[in-house]
């Protein structure tokens, strides 16, 4: 039998809870307390993961799992079992909505985990989605899960690739809610972290994330196009930045 949780904490499952967004996730909230039970498909992630190996390069991860490994063992559980979902107060799911060819959101893998976890849920429990998805993407799921008594909150993770093990104790996390149950579960299940939370309204927070998305894959392709000019007239592309940010914060 697991032991009783402290009071505060909460039983949290986390779908592909072995992956790049749900792994540092899952350790992360169980080194701060919650209960974790990581959930993904059988191969070679969750069989590391159950060794306590980190399946991937991660800046600050090997030292993480090492903690969770030594210093609270009992707060994290691996498994391939969708029914271990059945009790938590949280459910995290990190499939998101990627687009088709032809640039429309497809729904697809969402919707069918979605589906997928339906025999499991129970009322009172909080679906916590944590990828990008399209504007309206929440209160579709919400709609798939009506009468099931089951709030759903968008959490959408905005850290970076590698670094996930540490910025996941540094940046502020939006939370967002269908009620005041999914707020207060987000806010319940984020504030251990030791993070700012700031709320939005759950088509604001879905917003945000694209925003957020796409104003980075607008820095980085500007920052490339850049490049590529100064190249072009056989400059030294560093130094020119080196200049322009020199003590000027609007260039940095």
């Amino acid at each position: 039998k697991r032991p009783r949780l402290a009071a505060g904490s909460l039983e949290v499952t986390v779908l592909g809870g072995a992956g790049r967004i749900g792994l540092p996730l899952a350790l992360a909230l169980a080194s701060r307390g919650h209960r974790v039970t990581a959930v993904d498909e059988e191969g070679a992630e969750l069989a590391a993961a159950r060794r306590w190996a980190l399946p991937f390069l991660e800046e600050s991860g090997e030292e993480l799992m090492r903690r969770c490994a030594t210093e609270c063992p009992d707060r994290v559980r691996f498994t391939s079992e969708l029914a271990a979902c059945r009790g938590s107060d949280v459910v995290v799911v990190t499939a998101g909505v990627p687009v088709d060819e032809h640039l429309n959101p497809d729904f697809a893998v969402l919707g069918a985990q979605v589906e997928s976890l339906r025999p499991f849920l129970q009322e009172g429990q909080t679906i916590v989605l944590r990828s990008a998805v399209s504007p309206g993407t929440s209160t579709r799921v919400l709609t798939m899960l009506r009468g099931l008594g089951v709030s759903l909150a968008f959490c959408g993770e905005r850290l970076a690739e590698g670094t996930r093990s540490r910025e996941i104790f540094e940046v502020p996390q939006i939370v967002s809610g269908s009620d005041a149950r999914a707020v207060r579960r987000a806010r319940e299940l984020f504030a251990p972290l030791g993070i700012e939370l700031v709320e939005l309204d759950l088509l604001e927070a879905e917003v945000a994330q694209l925003f957020l998305n796409a104003w980075r894959y607008v820095a980085f392709g500007t920052a490339n196009q850049f490049y590529h000019i100064a190249t072009s007239k056989g400059l030294d592309f560093g130094r020119i930045r080196a200049a322009i940010s020199h003590r000027y914060r609007r260039a940095a």
